[in-house]
């Protein structure tokens, strides 16, 4: 698996709070960085398909009780 490298440019008052952040911090801002973004990436799918679920409940607005769910699939042994 090959690896890329990237650049990120940041203003004064950005690296001023990068600065005073890695002060307290055991690793290398390129592995936090990286651990921030990967972390955050999962969160972003599940907004997406969250997203997804509510426009298709706006389409689709049928909706059943517990037991109207029972019912329907035979689920009822009386």
């Amino acid at each position: 698996m090959s690896t890329k490298t990237a650049t990120i440019p940041f203003n004064e008052e950005e690296q001023r709070l990068l600065d005073v952040y890695m002060e307290f911090q055991t690793q290398p801002l390129s592995i936090l960085l990286e651990e921030a973004l990967l972390e955050d990436i999962p969160d972003f799918l599940d907004n997406v398909d969250s997203e997804k679920a509510l426009e298709f409940n706006r389409q689709n607005s049928r909706r059943y009780t517990t037991q109207k769910s029972i019912e329907e699939l035979y689920l009822n042994q009386d």
